[in-house]
């Protein structure tokens, strides 16, 4: 992690650059150690107030923070509190765009009429996409070949299996974990 300190209208403090890398851990963790992070984090002082605002450069992601305050050390730790919670939000959105969650399809056959045990003949994955009920009904409107769809409910967050019943209307099954 590469830390960049700028001090406006005020010297610079080892205890205030300390203080400030010690709260810069709680960043560390939501990185591995090898990807490249550039900070550039502005002190400055006017009048009574305390800014801080920091500038935090990753792979894929630019985040800004800026506080200000009566105390220099309460700004650092409000600053970078502002700035974790802001890589856990964009981390939790990426996580579950970038990692769709996969359900397996199996198709069961009778080998012959006197052997009435089912066997797997065909198997499939499939990338299950995040998103409402309404819109898995009109994906099963356009997929007329398909009897099911099977999709992540962005409400429950749970897999959910779309099927056609008769008379052109549509069920749905919930699994309860």
């Amino acid at each position: 992690m590469n830390i960049n300190f700028v001090f406006k209208d005020f010297d610079a403090s080892e205890a205030l650059k300390e203080h400030a890398l010690q709260r810069f851990e709680k960043v560390k963790k939501f990185f591995p150690a090898d990807e490249e992070l550039d900070v550039q984090m502005i002190l400055s002082v006017e009048k009574f107030r305390h800014k801080a605002e920091i500038v935090f450069n990753a792979d894929n992601m630019h985040v800004s923070a800026f506080e200000i305050s009566d105390d220099m050390y309460a700004t650092i730790d409000v600053v970078i509190e502002k700035l974790v919670n802001q890589i856990r939000k964009i981390r939790e959105k990426n996580k579950s765009h970038r990692n769709p969650s996969f359900a397996r399809m199996d198709v069961l056959e009778f080998a012959d009429e006197t052997d009435k045990t089912p066997r797997v003949v065909e198997s499939e994955e499939l990338a299950v996409k995040p998103m409402a009920v309404e819109e898995a009904v009109e994906q099963l409107k356009v997929l007329k070949e398909f009897e099911f769809f099977v999709f992540l409910n962005r409400d429950t967050e749970r897999v959910n299996v779309l099927y056609r019943r008769t008379k052109g209307n549509f069920g749905l099954i919930d699994p309860q974990v």
